[in-house]
């Protein structure tokens, strides 16, 4: 398309088409690159051809004032981390004073572009790249403060199927974009609300470049929502999901225009400096090595695309970057300094071709005086659009913004935060209605989950085997948040079949209410002095029903009542007859999570305190009390996480060995199988550490001490265990995967295998 559109171009002595859009909103994101999303992008490109041209540029307000002085414009290309590279150019030219006056980017060079647009320098830029943890932005890892709600009691499987109206939905991307979107929000909203979205009164005029999946050509905003721009810009087909604008779907701005020379010509630029972070050089590619052909293969099409579509600049920029990947997100303080350092080196031939200077630095001072007189703001209460299925009264909780309040992005984010961690949602946006000159309104523009899906999944334990499960879910009864569950897990130990509805906020109020009923068919391994001796088999019928409040979402106290039958199989080559009884319990759970990812941590603490008392059996005397909890916490230093586990369990009363503690796992006794040992008390304490080899591996030590005991008044006779662990973790499509290989008591070795679910 680009070429046959270039040959016209000449032919008729016009630009190229592009079209040219002013909508409104915020957010940001980074490109990775994915193998299906190459193989989209050459689709696109390949059929191209056939679409219709885009309407050209407007005239006049688009285009820069008449001055004496040649009009200069800075392009920056895409290329995912090597896009980092701008940030050291900016602070090159900024260093010498070089003068532009227009910053067209696309993908990584409208993140960047963006925030220097925006008033931030090229340091706090510098930082800002530093300090971020690109791999859980891109991946959307949501914080452990908006999950403890939803964390208890859902599997989370290895394939998840969506629904509308009965006919199954795929996911428009692997990877979701919030995150990504609340960052770059927070970064660029107090800039789009002082100025109406209106990038050419930004401290640099800047134009942003995205793809139309619909008619196949290049988009430029020039104006509105900044951050869902940015977040169009850098959607990768296929990892990201398109944005929709419209009746259209926008894609990266790569896909057909990494480098828009033409953009800038369009505009008026008589001077285009044009910056390309996607050019590459000859190098080495390991044939055994998977990443390394993809990562070469996106290299040579990024290059390849550039050469057949870009205009030529007024002078051309490439850093030295072979050794970079799109995806070395790890070494951007490396990438910032390769960029400085090629800017610094072609500073002679920047200075021929620009021969104005500015004081950036008081520019900037200016722009963020004239900035900060602006957002002298009140907000009036949010409202919503975009709800289909919800009612708005069940959101009432998650907001905070009253009537009068002064302006507060944070503020914002945090309920943009709050309203996506309910789980209702695939997008959240932000949009600004001005009601009067000091007065603004927040609109939270969402697009709502499909309510029904089926989940899939499995797992697998050494000495125990294969165990899978399928559920059924409806995330939003009745408009109010609501879940409703189905769930049926098949496994050597334990089949279970359960039924079970749940709302972490009843009616926008911090009420959590549970109820649910069950049928279990436990078979697990009964040992004696540390050797298996059979299997136990008794069925557990039941029903649960529990009330609670959630004050703050990481937060949670509850009370329960359960009633349950239980059949104990007669098995006399374990000495145990037939027997059955029904009981009743209550149960108080304290529980405080910021851990952010249980399966995948990084920081956060667990603090989880459950007391259960059995009141008398219904046709005998059964009576008891058992208390269970767990701390668990994690700190990141460089490259490794630390981290420690403790848990306790103390039974008081005659309760039956079917309601003891089964303890036996790296994280309660290493050595020990999974549920080897059957106590009615016992008390384990792990520390841990996990060095990062990269974003999705990780080795883990551990060491362990437990002690266990049969009463809790004969603790100073336990007995004691010490283990050690080594495994290692791995990030896979399907969840993490871990291994491990424990040591423990008695020279006993055991080896623990999960996939997407903890030991």
């Amino acid at each position: 398309m680009r070429l046959h559109s270039e040959r016209r171009n000449q032919a008729t002595g016009s630009s190229r088409s592009c079209r040219l859009v002013s909508p409104p909103v915020i957010c940001a994101g980074v490109g990775a690159g994915a193998a299906a999303s190459i193989l989209l992008m050459l689709w696109v490109q390949s059929v191209a051809a056939s679409f219709p041209p885009g309407p050209t540029f407007p005239q006049g307000s688009s285009k820069a004032s008449d001055s004496q002085r040649p009009r200069v414009a800075l392009v920056l290309s895409g290329g995912g981390a090597r896009g980092f590279s701008h940030v050291g150019i900016l602070k090159a030219f900024e260093e010498e004073g070089i003068a532009f006056d227009l910053i067209v980017g696309t993908s990584m060079g409208a993140i960047v572009g963006s925030l220097f647009a925006c008033g931030y320098s090229p340091a706090e830029i510098q930082r800002l790249v530093h300090s971020v943890d690109w791999v859980r932005l891109l991946g959307g890892t949501v914080s452990g403060s908006e999950l403890v709600s939803a964390r208890y009691g859902e599997a989370r499987g290895l394939v998840s199927l969506r629904f509308r109206r009965f006919e199954p939905q795929a996911s428009p991307g692997l990877l979701p974009a919030q995150r990504v979107y609340e960052l770059l929000f927070s970064l660029t909203a107090e800039a789009e609300v002082a100025y109406g979205g209106c990038y050419d009164s930004l401290m640099v005029p800047l134009r942003i470049v995205a793809s139309d999946l619909k008619t196949g050509q290049p988009v430029v905003f020039a104006g509105g929502h900044l951050a869902k721009c940015i977040l169009a810009s850098m959607a990768i087909p296929f990892l990201f999901p398109p944005v929709p604008w419209g009746d259209s779907l926008l894609v990266d701005g790569g896909l057909l225009d990494n480098t828009p020379v033409d953009v800038a010509r369009a505009w008026g630029a008589e001077i285009v400096v044009a910056v390309d972070v996607s050019s590459i050089g000859e190098r080495e590619v390991r044939f055994d090595d998977m990443i390394d052909v993809f990562r070469r293969t996106m290299d040579i099409w990024m290059t390849r695309t550039n050469q057949l579509h870009r205009e030529t600049p007024g002078l051309l920029l490439r850093p030295y970057l072979e050794q970079r990947s799109p995806l070395d997100y790890a070494a951007a303080d490396t990438i910032v300094a390769l960029g400085y350092r090629y800017a610094k080196a072609m500073m002679d031939s920047v200075r021929a071709l620009i021969p104005v200077r500015t004081n950036w630095q008081e520019r900037r001072e200016g722009f963020r005086q004239r900035l900060w007189k602006k957002m002298d703001l009140q907000m009036e209460p949010a409202r919503f659009a975009g709800l289909e299925r919800t009612h708005p009264s069940a959101l009432r909780g998650e907001m905070t913004i009253q009537s009068g309040s002064s302006f507060d992005v944070q503020r914002v984010v945090r309920d943009l935060r709050s309203l996506y961690a309910t789980g209702l949602f695939d997008q959240v946006m932000v949009r600004f209605q001005r009601l009067e000159p000091r007065r603004v309104r927040v609109i939270y523009e969402v697009r709502e989950r499909q309510a029904f899906d089926v989940t899939l999944g499995g797992s697998y334990f050494n000495r125990e085997g294969e165990s899978g499960f399928l559920q059924f879910r409806h995330l939003n009864l009745f408009g109010y948040g609501g879940k409703g569950l189905f769930s049926l897990r098949l496994g050597p130990e334990r089949d279970f079949v359960a039924s079970e509805f749940h709302t972490r906020r009843f009616l926008g109020h911090p009420l959590a209410i549970q109820a649910a009923a069950f049928w279990e068919r436990n078979r697990p391994a009964w040992y004696r002095a540390g050797r298996p001796v059979g299997r136990r088999s008794f069925d557990v019928a039941g029903a649960q029903l529990s009330l609670g409040v959630a004050p703050r979402k990481e937060r949670a106290v509850s009370l329960g009542l359960t009633g349950t039958r239980v059949v104990r199989a007669s098995q006399p080559e374990l000495s145990l007859t037939r027997s059955s009884w029904n009981t009743r319990s209550g149960t108080l759970l304290l529980c405080s999570d910021t851990v952010d990812n249980p399966l995948w941590p990084s920081s956060g603490n667990l603090r989880m305190l459950r007391l259960e008392r059995w009141f008398h059996r219904w046709g005998g005397t059964m009576e008891g009390s058992q208390l269970t909890w767990r701390l668990r916490g994690y700190a990141q230093t460089g490259r490794t996480v630390l981290g420690y586990s403790a848990q306790g369990l103390m039974t008081s009363g005659r309760l039956p060995e079917e309601f003891w503690g089964r303890a036996g796992s790296p994280d309660l006794f290493p050595g020990l199988e999974r549920g080897e040992l059957w106590t009615p008390c016992f008390f384990s304490c792990v520390a841990e550490a996990q060095f990062v080899e990269n974003p999705i591996l990780r080795w883990c030590f551990g060491i362990g001490v437990g002690w266990s005991a049969e009463r809790v008044g004969r603790l100073f006779s336990s007995e004691a265990f010490v283990g050690a662990r080594a495994g290692v973790r791995l990030l896979t499509p399907v969840g993490p995967v871990m291994v491990d290989l424990a040591y423990g008591e008695g020279g006993r070795w055991a080896y623990y295998l999960s996939v997407g679910y903890p030991f």
